[in-house]
């Protein structure tokens, strides 16, 4: 895993796609996005599942890394994640796309989740247990 400082800049450098449709013009989410209140993941589930996430793909990329074939099981994996939060892809990209639509707040999201993945990295802290291969 990266060290702390390039975590940051890592997930930084990741997102930068998800920022295009962002614009000082938004200060606030407008209710205009097609997506019902109930289905708005709270703010902390949010950061719990991307946290989630970001293990998931580094488990697999460290996978890959090691020249495990993972082809097929990166769908696996995603899918028990959407089990675990009870979502699905279509859900999980609205919400993302709902928490965009405020840059600022989207970006202290962001912070949690890398202060959250940083944790993993600590002598001592929370531990991930490797992908198996089956």
């Amino acid at each position: 895993m990266p060290g702390k400082s390039n975590l940051k800049y890592l997930l930084v450098f990741f997102f930068i796609p998800l920022f295009p449709g962002c614009s000082n013009s938004h200060s606030r989410r407008p209710d205009t996005l097609d997506l019902p209140k109930d289905s708005i993941i709270s703010r902390e589930r949010m950061i719990d599942l991307l946290v989630d996430m970001h293990l998931l793909e580094g488990a697999l990329t460290g996978e890959k890394n090691k020249g495990i074939r993972t082809e097929g099981v990166d769908a696996v994996y995603y899918n028990g994640l959407f089990r675990k939060y009870r979502i699905t892809g279509n859900r999980l990209k609205k919400n993302l796309e709902y928490y965009r639509q405020d840059p600022e707040d989207f970006i202290k999201l962001y912070e949690e989740v890398i202060k959250r993945l940083e944790d993993y990295s600590l002598p001592g802290k929370k531990t991930v247990k490797p992908l198996r291969k089956n």
